[in-house]
């Protein structure tokens, strides 16, 4: 096997850990965290780098604006916050790892500082600033509100079906992974 898919199955295993595991202080939460908000910082300094192409023209009118430059300076600066409590309290530093990964590949890439690298080649537009921001917004806003007012007291945020978790039924080698849980 390849490093990467041997680090690609480590991180699964981590983000699937059984919930002794994933318990308050071990470093799964902030791990997870981290991995979210480097990830988001990562695609976020992306859209800097060529705003033809990832930005929607709704959002550059936002980014061009000093406070949403901040905020991408705190998401990369949380999301490396959190890593380093991942990785203080997780005994695999595979999340905490993978999150300042992506943290460092936004700052080498520019960071909030970052300007267009690649000219406005058409009209067309991915929209990935808008997904990300929508992501962020809604998984910050739900999971809370799900964990507060659960409809079902068992319920949990990663749903599993016959006891296993719903990635685990996506092939591997499938380059569209599609999840049915229920």
């Amino acid at each position: 096997m390849s490093p990467l898919n041997d680090a690609r199955l480590k991180l699964r295993a981590e983000l699937e850990a059984p919930p002794a595991f994933r318990r308050f202080g071990s470093g799964w939460g902030s791990g997870v965290l981290d991995l979210v908000l480097g990830l988001a910082g990562f695609l976020l300094v992306l859209t800097f780098r060529a705003p033809g192409t990832f930005t929607t023209s709704e959002m550059r009118r936002l980014q061009d604006g000093p406070w949403f430059r901040f905020g991408l300076n705190f998401v990369l600066l949380a999301g490396l916050g959190c890593s380093a409590i991942s990785m203080v309290l997780r005994k695999g530093k595979i999340l905490g790892g993978s999150g300042v990964a992506l943290a460092l590949l936004a700052v080498l890439l520019g960071g909030s500082e970052s300007t267009e690298a690649v000219p406005d080649p058409t009209a067309l537009t991915f929209g990935l600033d808008f997904f990300v921001m929508w992501i962020l917004f809604t998984g910050f806003l739900l999971i809370p509100l799900e964990r507060l007012f659960a409809n079902r007291g068992e319920q949990h945020i990663f749903p599993t079906v016959s006891g296993r978790p719903c990635s685990s039924f996506a092939e591997p080698k499938n380059p569209i992974l599609i999840n049915i849980c229920g």
